[in-house]
């Protein structure tokens, strides 16, 4: 039957591929400190020991890298989105997967876009799975819901997103998408780069206003 769907209020999933890592930015990365379930830890005299390790993209090591992220977010807040107010990075760090590492479902609180990219990932390594908040009503509420026949699976009728990341992908998104990573299987390391921004400037007008 001749018909047409419009994805009414779809939540943006933006993905671009950046220039290879330069070398020595890459090597630095690598050779951080992971204690075991942390992210990357650097020497740094001006880190909070409660937050280290959460600033990695305003290190010098990687100036560089950071311009690329910049560029990238920029152009989904502002000609994608077309949203008037600059994102700036708010936190930044390194997770290093090794075999049977995994995280569990969860989002960014205190951030408005989040984004990772891959340092190294392949074809075995484990997906990024971007699941649907259980509140989140796009055809029927969790109250009520069908029985679906897993023939046609797609946007509408999905409760999970899984994507394989290669290495150079970058991925943002909203902050409040929850997401999991599954037990890494390959002997094969898989690195990544998290990053969270914040919008600044003057929002709204009026009451609503409100400067950041």
């Amino acid at each position: 039957m001749k018909h047409q769907i419009t994805p009414l209020f779809s939540v943006p999933l933006y993905k671009t591929v950046l220039n290879p890592l330069d070398p020595i930015e890459e090597s630095w990365i690598k050779n951080l400190n992971f204690p075991p379930q942390s992210v990357g830890l650097y020497e740094s005299e001006n880190e909070d020991p409660e937050n280290a390790g959460m600033n990695v993209l305003n290190q010098p090591q990687v100036k560089n890298f950071k311009q690329q992220i910049l560029q990238a977010v920029n152009h989904f807040t502002s000609d994608v989105l077309d949203i008037e107010q600059q994102f700036e990075l708010t936190t930044s760090w390194v997770n290093k997967y090794a075999k049977e590492d995994l995280n569990h479902q969860h989002s960014h609180p205190n951030s408005m876009i989040s984004g990772v990219y891959y340092i190294e990932s392949d074809d075995t390594s484990a997906p990024i799975i971007f699941n649907k908040p259980y509140f989140y009503t796009n055809l029927f509420h969790e109250t009520v819901k069908p029985t679906f026949k897993n023939k046609n699976n797609n946007q509408y009728n999905l409760d999970f997103y899984g994507l394989k990341p290669k290495t150079g992908d970058l991925y943002i998104f909203p902050s409040w998408l929850e997401h999991t990573v599954p037990p890494q299987e390959s002997d094969n390391v898989r690195w990544s780069l998290a990053f969270n921004c914040f919008a600044r400037g003057k929002l709204g007008t009026g009451t609503k206003q409100l400067q950041l």
